[in-house]
């Protein structure tokens, strides 16, 4: 007989009426694998509790008796951090900053002035989010480029044009 009491459990740990996040499996991610209280019971098997999965970009929400999903959760309920463009410009660390400008042998790779460099996404922050793109993938070195200060603020939220993109690669190339 179980010291437990009786109820849902999940690996031998009851899972009704747990306030605080239990690990699930320690050969997982704890982020991804603690105990969360749904915000309303189960629709299959009625427990509180559910666990956080990522997906694409969302924080999945699954039942963690019957492991149905539940609802996707804003980062914010979850306790993460929400994805914005300052975000994903802190993604970019020093090293790749000094590899971008490297690249670009410390010029402007749009007007070739040197000085006061910023890193800029090719393709805009905003534009990506909408791609519905990974902080990965926007912070790729294939969509950073060594930008003045004047280039970088032109471009605002705006991606490059095709036809700036090709005359980058191109020089680059070269």
């Amino acid at each position: 007989m179980s010291s437990y009491p009786e109820g849902p459990t999940r690996f031998g740990v009851p899972t009704k009426g747990v306030r605080n996040p239990i690990p699930l499996d320690s050969r997982h991610n704890e982020r991804h694998n603690m105990a969360f209280p749904l915000r309303v019971p189960c629709r299959n098997c009625k427990s509180a509790q559910g666990y956080v999965r990522p997906s694409n970009g969302q924080n999945c929400v699954f039942c963690l008796n019957c492991q149905e999903f539940q609802y996707n959760a804003p980062k914010t309920e979850t306790g993460q951090k929400q994805r914005s463009v300052s975000t994903v410009h802190e993604g970019i660390a020093p090293s790749k900053r000094a590899r971008i400008i490297e690249r670009a042998t410390a010029r402007c790779e749009f007007c070739g002035t040197a000085g006061n460099l910023h890193i800029g996404h090719i393709l805009s922050v905003d534009a990506g989010f909408s791609l519905g793109l990974t902080d990965i993938e926007l912070n790729a070195d294939e969509n950073l480029a060594c930008m003045c200060e004047e280039c970088n603020l032109g471009f605002g939220k705006l991606p490059l044009s095709p036809r700036l993109y090709v005359a980058l690669l191109r020089k680059r190339l070269a």
